[in-house]
């Protein structure tokens, strides 16, 4: 193993760096969505429940990970500390432990410095009950919440060149189903006559390329797009790989269309369109199938 000491002190300074970007609050506010959201110890669906919230309570997001959101403990939670570690209510230890439940076998959710203060709420055997301090945090999935107070916006960056027609300047990272723009191919007259019946909507900011609203079918689950970075629609249809979550697509509609739809594996029959500073290319509906029952929606 590698020693701290063996490590080039520039390498060091680069890895503070990029501890103290990622672990930086956010100082965003988000509101739970549904009743009797779950509240976490970990980022995953087989840690333990730690406690509850409702609809429109309002929680301080710290961290946005892909499927998941690090936030401050509610007030009325309950976490907890070994009564070893605590003379008068204060931190006895260099560092302390808070851990979800009452046992070591509770997962660590925070730690109080030597010389801290716990407001306690009772004791269960060791093991004292506490107010959550402000170290300690816990995790919300992030399709239950949405963000009320924006995330502060990141750098812009360079702007880019004038796309071209070369495949170099066009190339988007690809997905299976998704094709780089660099390999559309010319608009035949009869696409382009469709293409005119069926205009994008004017919030896109189309890449101008040829071959744009092309007629597509995409398959997938149809779930909420996310908010850490700005989407170019609330919607995006996905497919699941073991833990890993894949975009095939953004779905640019109408909520009150959508968001019965919200979770269900459907088929979607629309218009692809490629836009500006999207890895994902956004297709517009004229049809939505639910694909485990007879059930069609048009647009």
């Amino acid at each position: 193993m590698t020693k701290v000491k063996d490590i080039p002190q520039w390498v060091v300074g680069i890895m503070m760096c990029i501890s103290c970007s990622v672990s930086a609050k956010t100082d965003s506010e988000i509101r739970v969505l549904l009743e009797h959201v779950n509240l976490r110890a970990r980022p995953s669906l087989t840690s333990e429940v730690v406690g509850q919230v409702n609809y429109g309570d309002v929680l301080m997001a710290k961290k946005f990970k892909e499927e998941w959101v690090k936030v401050v403990p509610p007030p009325t939670l309950d976490l907890w500390v070994h009564q070893t570690f605590l003379e008068n209510d204060q931190v006895s230890v260099a560092t302390l432990n808070v851990r979800a439940g009452a046992g070591i076998n509770f997962n660590i959710v925070g730690q109080l410095k030597r010389g801290m203060k716990i407001k306690s709420r009772g004791t269960f055997g060791e093991w004292v009950k506490i107010e959550p301090p402000a170290s300690a945090s816990l995790w919300v999935h992030r399709t239950l919440v949405e963000v009320i107070k924006p995330i502060p916006k990141p750098k812009p960056l360079p702007k880019p060149q004038k796309p071209t027609t070369t495949r170099t300047n066009m190339l988007v990272e690809p997905k299976e189903d998704a094709q780089p723009p660099g390999n559309h191919k010319k608009v035949s007259p009869k696409l382009s006559e469709a293409s005119k019946k069926n205009r994008p909507p004017k919030a896109l900011k189309l890449i101008p390329l040829d071959g744009q609203g092309l007629e597509v079918e995409r398959v997938g689950i149809l779930t909420k797009a996310g908010f850490v970075f700005k989407p170019p629609a609330r919607y995006r249809l996905v497919r699941y790989r073991g833990n890993y979550t894949e975009t095939i697509c953004y779905v640019y509609a109408k909520e009150d269309k959508l968001l019965p739809l919200k979770g269900k594996r459907v088929l979607i029959h629309g218009h692809e369109y490629w836009v500006h500073k999207s890895k994902y290319p956004v297709v517009v509906p004229r049809k939505i199938e639910i694909r485990d029952a007879v059930q069609q929606i048009s647009f």
